[in-house]
């Protein structure tokens, strides 16, 4: 198994950056039988105590990575293993690539499918994927609108997506709405939240 390239920041004061999805299948993926429970970890280990069980999705959060498909939202990782978050608990658990299925980065979630802007993105974008680069506010009345990403950096840790915005119209990525603007934009808000995300179950 393939590891993210990129890993999470965790800024203080802020809250955890979603790094992407990935699957855990004996607890998430289809089942024919009861699924197995997996443990999480306080730390990156198998020595480390254990943070909590996971049974079944309400243990755990989630997001769809394709139509009725759950993944865990992963916040960190280190070499074999990801960092989730348990319902009721605070901080990361660690869970092991061994209990672990395909992984999908932020990045590659938001290329790949039909995506959009989020309400926590500040409606700015840059000429340069740098806080500093000259930047201008996009005229859109969309609460959240359709996008194409175009390229990806990763810039001091930050993730950057290049962007092409769209009006109304765009059901699939040969058939788009007009064009409104296009530049980059960080992927994460200075709080920690997406401003990029996918629809999961098409239009």
């Amino acid at each position: 198994m393939t590891m993210p390239l990129l890993l999470t920041v965790l800024i203080a004061g802020a809250s955890p950056r979603l790094a992407g999805l990935v699957e855990i299948p004996s607890v998430l993926g289809p089942q024919k039988s009861a699924p197995a429970a997996v443990t999480l970890r306080t730390g990156p280990s198998p020595a480390a105590p254990a943070a909590c069980v996971i049974r079944t999705a309400a243990d755990l959060e989630t997001r769809e990575h394709g139509y009725e498909e759950l993944s865990g939202v992963v916040y960190e990782s280190k070499p074999g293993w990801y960092g989730l978050r348990c319902r009721g608990a605070d901080g990361v658990a660690w869970l092991a690539a061994s209990d672990a299925g395909t992984y999908r980065g932020l990045d590659e979630l938001v290329k790949a499918g039909l995506a959009y802007l989020t309400n926590d993105w500040d409606r700015n974008l840059y000429q340069r994927p740098r806080a500093t680069a000259p930047s201008h506010r996009v005229r859109v009345e969309a609460a959240a609108p359709d996008i194409t990403v175009a390229d990806t950096a990763v810039v001091d840790d930050e993730l950057w997506l290049l962007v092409i915005v769209y009006g109304p119209g765009r059901c699939t990525p040969d058939e788009p709405g007009p064009v409104l603007d296009a530049g980059w934009t960080p992927a994460h808000s200075t709080a920690g939240a997406v401003t990029a995300w996918f629809y999961s179950r098409g239009c």
